[in-house]
């Protein structure tokens, strides 16, 4: 209940900050609107000025025009005149940047000027003295009028310039908002998520095989142990058929009292069928090995093709009493130097398998994983063995394609194990083990 109120809580805070952004872009979309309206107003009244200083400086041009009625164009440059002062007044009162209102009100001083000079001028037409009056007209007002129209349009240039400056700003602002909003759900959704726990490191978040190969372990390896010694053992394996694969059922049982078989058989789950090019082409460069260094990369593509996460090769050693790890694919250098030679007669399933020369399962537990072990056989008989870790329970196809690369391993590593010579050999390949 406490998590569900604080859920919504950040439920109603977020729904909040969602109301007041969208408010700030409402407000800001309503500035870059009334923004734009003001820009246009400000262009069409500055083209209105224009047009009324031009029309001021052709009407004054008329006085000494041939055939022109001149008190027509007296009274018309008198009203052009006052309405150029207007509208000059109306944009300096308009503009917001202080440049642009300075030029203005020197275009409306100008303007001033060319009052001036055309009162001059109408005195001079006047006394009937049109050539003084074409030369004041034709040059100083020219000049007034031409002044005046730059004036305007630098105003109008710089009063852009702040006016655009203006938008960007609040363009920026709206993008701030809306870019913290999005922040603000990206966290709300993270929040809301679950929390889940990490999960923990390979090595140690699954039941290493290592450990499902422990003495501590057996009661969890639902295997057949086996009976007799292991030389009776691999006697009786050399007689059946090379490659037989018999998975064994668990047995469970009193102290001092015969173990008795699972009933549950193991099911097989149905799959894709095996990679076998890929398996020939392994078979095939196994075959090929000149250097224990190329062993490594040859047990991932095993671990691949069979679908393992990890993979062992234990040797039997020199004195034939205990197996030992020569190389893996899956672990690192700390575990396989932490891990400790097992007793051929160990109560396991790598002992198991290879007193018995026949394959052993242990099935997964729990959310472990399970394991196969695979015998070496070699002539002589069971030399060793290969253990794959595998994430779900092995099955018929698993199996086989263990055992055959367990038949390849066999020819390549087999004579490791025969005398105490080879022993160091078997040290060098599993330091040179990814």
């Amino acid at each position: 209940m406490k998590r569900r109120g604080w859920r919504v809580a950040l439920v109603v805070l977020f729904l909040m900050a969602c109301a007041g952004a969208a408010t700030e872009v409402a407000r800001i979309d309503a500035e870059l609107d009334a923004a734009r309206a003001e820009e246009a107003a400000l262009t069409s009244l500055g083209n209105a000025a224009r047009r009324a200083i031009l029309e001021v400086g052709a009407a004054q041009r008329a006085y000494v025009a041939a055939g022109q009625n001149r008190d027509y164009w007296l009274a018309r440059v008198t009203a052009t005149l006052e309405l150029a002062t207007d509208r000059l007044a109306d944009l300096a009162r308009a503009v917001s940047a202080q440049g642009a209102r300075l030029e203005f009100d020197s275009a409306a001083a100008t303007m001033a000027h060319f009052g001036e000079m055309d009162a001059r001028a109408r005195d001079l037409i006047g006394d009937d003295e049109a050539v003084p009056a074409s030369d004041l007209i034709f040059t100083d007002g020219l000049e007034l009028t031409d002044t005046a129209h730059a004036e305007i349009d630098a105003a109008l240039t710089i009063e852009r310039a702040a006016r655009a400056a203006a938008l960007h700003a609040s363009r920026t602002r709206r993008t701030a908002v809306l870019v913290a909003v999005a922040g603000a759900g990206l966290l709300f959704l993270l929040l809301l998520v679950p929390a889940t726990e990490p999960a923990a490191p390979a090595e140690t978040s699954r039941e290493s095989i290592s450990v499902l190969l422990g003495a501590t372990a057996m009661s969890d390896l639902r295997l057949d142990a086996g009976s007799g010694s292991a030389q009776t053992d691999r006697e009786s394996s050399s007689n059946d058929a090379a490659g037989e694969l018999r998975i064994k059922e668990a047995e469970a049982g009193t102290e001092g009292q015969p173990h008795a078989a699972a009933d549950a058989p193991i099911i097989d789950r149905p799959e894709t069928p095996p990679d076998l090019a890929a398996m020939a082409a392994l078979c095939t460069d196994l075959g090929r090995v000149s250097d224990s260094e190329q062993l490594p990369a040859l047990l991932q593509r095993a671990a691949g093709v069979i679908g393992a996460s990890g993979i062992i090769v234990w040797l039997r050693d020199g004195s034939g009493q205990r197996l030992r790890a020569v190389t893996s694919h899956g672990y690192s250098a700390q575990t396989l130097g932490k891990m400790s030679d097992l007793p051929c007669d160990g109560d396991n399933a790598a002992a198991t398998a290879f007193r018995t020369a026949r394959m052993q399962v242990a099935e997964r537990q729990g959310h472990g994983n399970s394991a196969v072990v695979a015998p070496l056989i070699a002539a002589e008989g069971c030399v060793g063995v290969m253990t794959a870790e595998l994430p779900e329970n092995a099955s018929s196809q698993t199996r086989a394609l263990a055992s055959i690369v367990a038949a390849q391993l066999v020819v390549l590593l087999g004579g490791n194990a025969e005398t105490d010579a080879a022993e160091p050999e078997a040290e060098d390949v599993k330091r040179g083990t990814a």
